[in-house]
Parts: structure tokens; C-alpha cells; sequence
């Protein structure tokens, strides 16, 4: 048995139901993978307290599901919108078997102590991916926490029209300081806003990553364009340009922000003039970054800067400078569905 979904459960967690559970877990010894589906505000509690039964009635050393190493959990919104503490992991969680990926998913809500104080969990976890809201004191205290983490993922999934100001990152706290704390054991980094400007000042000063240049065993950076580079950032030396990403990038992906009126052709003609900047000198710097042999472009899936054909003029740069890095493009696919999600949220916010 490689994964296990528990969805079936969710109609309500009855005392039998537990049992049954309790059981499961015992017989299922090669369960890989655990997906937490849909769970509730009322029947996590429970669930949280039925694996800790069964925990410590049937492990072994800590652990009786030795092959489980990754958990998934989807929450589901409470009714009032609000969010402290839901998406806690205890601790016991980590007891069922040798976690080390951790994925937490869930669509809105505050900003305000969404994981509790309880972060033991994450001192052996390897690779975290967060889709919810979250705020500068949450990624601190995470990064703070997770010693061995190597893959970080935080997308903000929050409807644009949904803003929720987290509290003001004391100094040295905010989301910059945050993910430096973890400058030695991460390679891979994937920060997304979806174009939710309200958020920078969780970043930092200048609402920009950084931290980036001191992320020096970094080999893939996924994160938005507006995240790197400011718009004043076009009158930088190609050396400096350089210069704002991680040393030792091997794989880069850049992503455009979703564009609105008003100002939408000044926007788009700003940022097209940025990217050539930075393209141009990425293609002629084998230096700074000795490693960098593959940029993906992601357009926007609403009002994007670029077409197809200026796509392909911003590739040549590469091919004329001979480069040995590959440039391609696609349709940011998860801007879409932050609009689905969007009009799905806005809907139940107004019913």
C-alpha cells in the first residue's frame, strides 16, 4: 500500500469509526504516503487524538508505519473565516512513521497564528510546501524550527480581493530573516504571492527577496519576477541585476504577475523593458552564476506583458550569445486557478 486517503472518514469520527481506524493504521505497515483530505474544524481535534491513541497502544520506538513519509493535509475553511491555530500539526503525527515532507493546503483565511506554537515537527522535515495564508511570524517561526529543511514551498492562496494585514514583522523577523535562517540546507525555493502587493511588507523593507544572494545552496529558485526586481531596479548595471539572485542557481524560474487596469499598458511595457535587462545580462554573465543552465518563463494567464512572437525575440538573446542556458516558456497555470478559487471564495464571502 503506497498512499492511503481518508476522505471516507469525514462524515463524522464516531467512536467505532476510531477503532477502525486504529486498525487500519496497524495493518497498513507499508503506507507511504497519508492524505488528509478535506478535514474539518470539528473532526481534526478528534483525528489529532485518535492517531495519538493509537500511537502509543501500538508503536514501536516512536514509530510503527516505517515506511510513511509524507503527510498531506487539506483543510477546509471554519464558518466564521477565521483561522488561529488550524493548521496545527501536532507533534504525534510524526510518531506514526519517519516523516519528512510535509504538505499543508488550504484555501483562505487570517493570517494570525495559523500553526499554533507546537513546532516540534518540524526539526526532521525535509521538504515543506504550505499553500494557505500565512504571515511573516508564521515563516519565522518555521524556518526558526526546521534545521534540516532542503525544499520550501509558500504560496499565498488568499483571494486577491481578500486582504488580511498579518502582524508587523518584529525586527529581524520578517520573511527575508526567516528563510536565511535555513541558508545552508536549502536547494530548492518556491515563493508565490500571486500578485497580492499588501503582502510585501511581510518580506521586508523593500518587499523584495533579499535574502536571495546569501542562499548560497540554492539550486532552484521558483518564485515572481516583482519578488526580485523592483521597477527602479532597470537602471542596474547587468552586474547587479546579477548579482540579487542565489550563486549557485542551476535552474531559475520566472514568473509574471497577473495585470489590471488601471496603468495596465505602462505596467506591461515596464515590465517587458525590466525583463530584457535582466535577460540580457543573465545571457552574457557566465561568471556570477556558473551553474544557471535553465530559465522557465511563466506568463500571465490575465493581460500577459509578452506575446509569442516577443517570447521568442527575448529567446535569441540566449541563442545569439551562444549560452549555454535554455529559455522556455508557459501559461501560468496556477493563476488560473487562484481565479476559480477567487470566485468561488467571493461568492461564499457574500452568501
Amino acid at each position: 500500500m503506497g498512499a492511503w486517503d481518508l476522505r471516507q472518514f469525514w462524515g463524522s469520527l464516531t467512536g467505532i469509526t476510531q477503532r477502525i481506524l486504529a486498525i487500519l493504521f496497524c495493518l497498513s505497515i507499508n503506507l507511504e504516503l497519508l492524505l488528509l483530505h478535506k478535514v474539518d474544524h470539528d473532526n481534526y481535534p478528534v483525528l489529532c487524538d485518535t492517531i495519538e491513541n493509537v500511537a502509543g497502544q501500538f508503536g514501536h520506538n516512536g514509530s510503527f508505519l516505517p515506511k510513511l513519509s509524507t503527510i498531506y493535509l487539506q483543510k477546509v475553511r471554519k464558518p466564521d473565516g477565521t483561522a488561529e491555530g488550524e493548521l496545527v500539526l501536532p507533534s504525534v503525527f510524526l510518531e506514526l512513521g519517519n516523516i519528512n515532507q510535509v504538505q499543508i493546503w488550504r484555501i483562505s483565511g487570517s493570517n494570525a497564528n495559523n500553526f499554533g506554537n507546537d513546532l516540534l515537527w518540524l526539526a526532521r522535515i525535509r521538504e515543506l510546501k504550505l499553500f494557505c495564508s500565512f504571515c511573516a511570524n508564521d515563516i519565522y517561526g518555521i524556518c526558526e524550527s526546521a534545521i534540516q529543511l532542503e525544499s520550501l514551498t509558500l504560496v499565498m492562496t488568499d483571494p486577491r480581493f481578500l486582504i488580511y494585514y498579518g502582524p508587523t514583522p518584529l525586527p529581524g523577523e520578517d520573511i527575508n530573516y526567516a528563510i536565511s535562517l535555513c541558508a545552508n540546507t536549502l536547494k530548492f525555493l518556491e515563493f508565490r504571492i500571486t500578485g497580492k502587493r499588501w503582502f510585501q511588507d511581510q518580506i521586508g523593507s523593500l518587499g523584495v527577496l533579499e535574502c536571495l544572494p546569501r542562499l548560497k545552496q540554492l539550486e532552484t529558485l521558483r518564485t515572481e519576477i516583482p519578488l526580485i526586481y523592483r521597477s527602479d531596479d532597470i537602471h542596474l548595471s547587468p552586474v547587479e541585476l546579477v548579482g540579487k539572485l542565489p550563486p549557485n542557481i542551476a535552474s531559475l524560474e520566472l514568473i509574471e504577475w497577473p495585470t489590471y487596469p488601471p496603468g495596465l499598458d505602462h505596467f506591461k511595457s515596464a515590465t517587458r523593458h525590466l525583463c530584457d535587462s535582466i535577460f540580457i545580462a543573465l545571457a552574457n554573465n557566465d561568471v556570477q552564476l556558473p551553474n544557471l543552465r535553465q530559465i522557465h518563463f511563466l506568463c500571465s494567464a490575465y493581460n500577459p506583458c509578452f506575446d509569442t512572437e516577443q517570447l521568442g525575440e527575448e529567446r535569441r538573446i540566449f541563442d545569439d550569445c551562444e549560452s549555454p542556458i535554455s529559455f522556455t516558456w508557459a501559461i501560468d497555470l496556477l493563476q488560473t486557478q487562484a481565479w476559480i478559487l477567487g470566485h468561488l471564495a467571493f461568492t461564499l464571502h457574500r452568501s
